[in-house]
């Protein structure tokens, strides 16, 4: 199938690439593409290539490319989808003349706040950015330095536990996903050719989980003087599953969740002063001594900013009055002021108060319920699935897969049967129902979005040793952020360097280009001896599905394999074995020596060869011979004394079967013509002609077959 190449609304190619389309969930959108040409090809930054109703770009980097002869040209492509474009962007913050231009910022606000500020960003110097489904969610204080949009979008949905995707240009921020009528096995006509289970390092399990809340708003007696949010009732933590897999332990603080109320302003009396006709409490009750309560509020001009009440008629129960004093923290300007006031309809929580009883209890729910969604995606062993899909089963029932939805997966040797979720898959370019499919049964995706806010927002704390390039520096943030990103992938990702040896040693080394690591070394041993140990072509998470790795065991698997490279008379030559997937191909010039390619038994007395070869015909003359099958087995070896058989042809199983099919002469012995025994089957009856100099002289039965 062909592709163009386009650059604006011109053509710069036409091309037959070779290669996958690989998506996954929060994370990579490529076409990893070969393209040999005769003639090369000026490729530019934003040339642009469509596959399946996307657009694919060039970015940021120009295309390898090897010259193997004058009329030989090999690039390899990866062209990004949409999202990447988000990666060309600073996520700024509004100044005082309204113009986006503060990189270093905190933003109060929920989903949709951090979404719309993000695509105001993206339509700076580009366009058609659209905002789609965006949840509701609660509202949060983010900060940001220095960050740009694409991995603002992976901190967006891991502060809110959401997931973001994109539609063209339309920015979603939901879950997506429905269950599919396609059910997936093993076997004929079944879907799949091979199925494996895979390590996920997305997720650990645990039976037993400690949940704390935050310190806000706790009074100082709460449940024997504990200074945090507990669960409710007497047990300090949940648990399931022991019986099965054992106590497997772990704490965790939701410093989100503490007894509070979201209030909302009814009416205004001044810049410093509003009303909440509904508070159901009496702040100046729930004091704490020697604190002053305070206002954080959460949406309006004012949101992310705290101020404290007033010392005197900071609450009026009478009227349900706030009153704010000056923000001390803001150097910058004064606030409240007449333009960033508070205003009605304005959301906005109490602090450093002891709450309400009513508060307590309803926060210590939110407690068990946050920490029981937690335990419910821990509770059995992480499983993941990478499953290579049956193309004509495929193609046979139209099957076009959508990522995020789920399909039915069984395979009773693993003990499945059930609705499963597709996180990623690759597709053959040239044959789009070609797919390879993961499927993971845990709801928990690790992304290259999480690694790029790993690698954004936490390269201060990486440490070089010794002296270092600017490019050395960029490909140690970006090593350090995948491995962060993975998640505990070995014990062994600590770095020794032993300079008196020479000697640097670490668990896994990834290389890479911009955000994107596409070749790596590691000593992970997630699949016993079938863990990948050298890899290229694919991001680390990926690595079990690269073009080209090897395996502990020493397997090794490409996509194609050149031999035979060298030099003669200063002339770099091509290979002679071009392995790919449509075959085996000798260059026309050289193959594994220049005049002849064969392949050997090691006795030397079976031969399969091609090249060229003058062979004299008796009388003068010569012709050159271009294959050769040789059998002379039976002269050494004595299990078989009586008859070599040099090629056996045979057609079956057709309305018409020809087995063998001569243009032009025939060469006996050196001699031009048709002699000897030709054996052909008739039912299950065998049969032979008897051919003298080109004329059957005999017909003879032989048995049956």
């Amino acid at each position: 199938m062909q592709y163009q190449v386009k650059r604006g609304d011109s053509i710069v190619a036409i091309v037959t690439p070779t290669g996958p389309q690989s998506q996954r969930i929060m994370g990579e959108d490529l076409l990893t593409l070969d393209i040999e040409v005769s003639q090369p090809i000026d490729f530019q930054i934003d040339d642009e290539i469509e596959y399946e109703g996307s657009v694919y770009t060039l970015l940021m980097a120009l295309p390898p490319v090897d010259k193997e002869s004058s009329r030989k040209h090999s690039y390899r492509c990866v062209f990004k989808g949409p999202p990447y474009q988000l990666d060309k962007v600073a996520y700024m913050n509004y100044d005082a003349e309204n113009a986006m231009t503060i990189g270093d910022f905190t933003l109060m606000g929920n989903a949709e706040t951090f979404i719309d500020l993000l695509i105001a960003n993206a339509n700076r110097d580009q366009s058609g950015w659209t905002k789609g489904v965006i949840d509701v969610t609660e509202y949060k204080n983010l900060p940001f330095n220095g960050v740009k949009c694409l991995p603002v979008l992976g901190t967006i949905a891991s502060t809110f536990n959401i997931e973001w995707w994109i539609e063209g240009k339309t920015i979603h921020m939901t879950k997506r996903g429905v269950v599919q009528d396609l059910t997936f096995e093993y076997g004929q006509g079944k879907g799949l050719e091979t199925i494996s289970r895979i390590e996920t390092n997305d997720i650990k399990l645990v039976t037993r989980l400690y949940a704390y809340g935050s310190e806000r708003n706790i009074p100082a007696d709460y449940k024997g003087f504990s200074k945090r949010l507990k669960l409710p009732g007497s047990s300090p933590y949940i648990q399931a599953n022991t019986d099965l897999y054992g106590v497997v332990e772990e704490t965790v603080f939701f410093e989100e969740v503490y007894p509070r109320r979201l209030g909302i302003i009814t009416s205004m009396i001044d810049k410093f002063s509003f009303i909440d006709s509904a508070i159901d409490f009496n702040v100046n009750e729930q004091l704490l001594p020697g604190i002053s309560a305070k206002v954080i509020f959460q949406t309006g001009q004012l949101a992310g900013y705290t101020f404290e009440l007033a010392a005197n008629g900071g609450f009026t129960n009478a009227t349900k009055t706030f009153k704010i004093i000056t923000n001390k923290d803001e150097k910058a300007l004064e606030l409240p002021s007449d333009l960033l006031h508070p205003a009605i309809g304005d959301q906005y929580i109490l602090i450093d108060i002891n709450m309400p009883a009513s508060y307590i209890t309803a926060a210590e729910n939110e407690l068990q319920a946050k920490a029981q969604e937690y335990l419910d995606k821990r509770k059995v062993p992480p499983a993941a699935y990478s499953v290579v899909c049956d193309p004509l089963d495929f193609k046979r029932r139209n099957i076009v897969i959508q990522l995020g939805n789920y399909v039915r997966f069984k395979e009773p040797a693993l003990g499945l049967d059930a609705n499963i979720r597709i996180i990623g898959f690759t597709r053959d370019v040239q044959n789009k129902f070609k797919y390879t499919l993961e499927l993971a049964q845990n709801d928990v995706i690790a992304t290259y979005l999480q690694q790029a806010v790993e690698r954004e927002i936490q390269t201060s704390e990486l440490k070089l040793v010794g002296k270092s390039t600017n490019l050395a520096y960029n490909n140690a943030l970006q090593a350090k952020a995948t491995a962060e990103g993975v998640k505990e992938i070995t014990d062994y990702l600590g770095v020794t360097i032993d300079e008196a040896a020479g000697i640097v040693a670490s668990g896994t080394l990834l290389v890479g280009s911009g955000a994107i690591n596409n070749a790596g070394i590691t000593g992970v041993t997630d699949a016993g001896n079938q863990s990948v140990r050298f890899f290229a072509g694919a991001e680390y998470v990926n690595k079990d599905l690269a073009i080209w790795r090897v395996l502990d065991d020493g397997q090794m698997f490409a996509s194609r394999v050149k031999l035979g490279y060298g030099a003669s008379d200063g002339e770099l030559l091509p290979a002679g074995w071009d392995i790919t997937p449509n075959g085996i191909i000798s260059d026309p010039k050289y193959g594994i020596t220049e005049n002849f390619a064969l392949i050997r038994g090691s006795s030397l007395n079976k031969e399969f060869s091609f090249g060229t070869e003058l062979i004299p015909i008796s009388g003068g003359g010569q012709y050159s011979l271009v294959g050769r099958i040789v059998n002379k087995r039976a002269e050494t070896d004595p299990l078989f004394p009586k008859t070599n058989i040099a090629l056996h042809v045979e057609a079956s199983g057709a309305d018409n079967n020809t087995a063998l099919n001569v243009i032009g002469d025939v060469i006996m012995n050196g001699q031009k013509t048709i002699s000897g025994a030709f054996e052909y089957r008739q039912g299950d009856q065998r049969y032979e002609f008897i051919v003298v100099n080109g004329s059957i002289v005999d017909q003879n039965y032989i048995g049956p077959v």
